[in-house]
């Protein structure tokens, strides 16, 4: 096996791994989220948003950086290009969710810094500009014109 192949298999592998995982935990989320307010006897709100809280920063980080790490597959034409639209879209959209999430709760709340809060999304979702412009960059196949 080439080295070219191996590392091929070896990303792509890690990758779909990686992805399961986020998947899994975002489904963990939102059963925690719907389930917490329901139950108020076994969980303190106030551990409930802060535990919501800090589980939001790896997932959301993490999907920005697995939509990066599709996109570049996708470039280098390891997975097809609609299939890496389709996945960079998913998580794409889990990172969303949690940026207007984090930014819903920066407006209704009293004492949270809403600049603050616009920044950190902004910065926290460059990374989804980076692996849509990879997608959107890549040079379409033209089709021959057979000379008859």
């Amino acid at each position: 096996m080439h080295f070219s192949r191996l590392l091929r298999t070896m990303t792509l592998g890690l990758l779909s791994l990686v992805g399961g995982l986020i998947l899994v935990g975002f489904a963990a989320w939102i059963h925690y989220r719907i389930n917490g307010p329901y139950n108020p006897g076994e969980i303190a709100l106030e551990d409930w948003s802060l535990a919501l809280a800090i589980y939001t920063v790896p997932l959301q980080l993490g999907a920005a950086i697995e939509a990066i790490i599709i996109g570049l597959c996708t470039r280098f034409r390891w997975i097809k290009v609609n299939h890496g639209r389709l996945a960079v879209g998913a998580f794409s959209l889990i990172s969303l969710y949690f940026a207007i999430s984090a930014i819903w709760v920066g407006m209704t709340s009293r004492y949270s810094n809403l600049f603050g809060v616009l920044l950190y999304e902004f910065i926290i979702t460059l990374p989804l500009w980076l692996a849509w412009g990879l997608l959107f960059l890549l040079p379409h196949r033209q089709q021959r014109r057979k000379n008859s």
